[in-house]
């Protein structure tokens, strides 16, 4: 099985790789991110039923509180194949 991990930027992930990981064969993506918006607009797209290839289901998310001082914390996703 074919394991995936991504930490994109506050940006999140873009249009291509959002398909291209849709479309690969990978089984779980481990999905790091920083920013809970894109992690909203990305996870409908990897997980929604729009789209070519294999949906991903959410199977877990855990907020990460790296910076105590700052309002933002890092969410780790644990997505598996539908």
């Amino acid at each position: 099985d074919l394991a995936v991990v991504v930490d994109p930027p506050r940006a999140g992930l873009s249009g291509a790789m959002r398909g291209a990981l849709r479309r690969s064969t990978c089984s779980v993506l481990v999905y790091v991110s920083c920013d809970a918006q894109t992690l909203g607009r990305d996870l409908a797209a990897l997980c929604g039923a729009e789209g070519a290839g294999t949906a991903f289901r959410l199977a877990r998310a855990t907020p990460v509180d790296l910076t105590p001082h700052a309002a933002r914390v890092e969410t780790v996703c644990v997505l598996s194949r539908a």
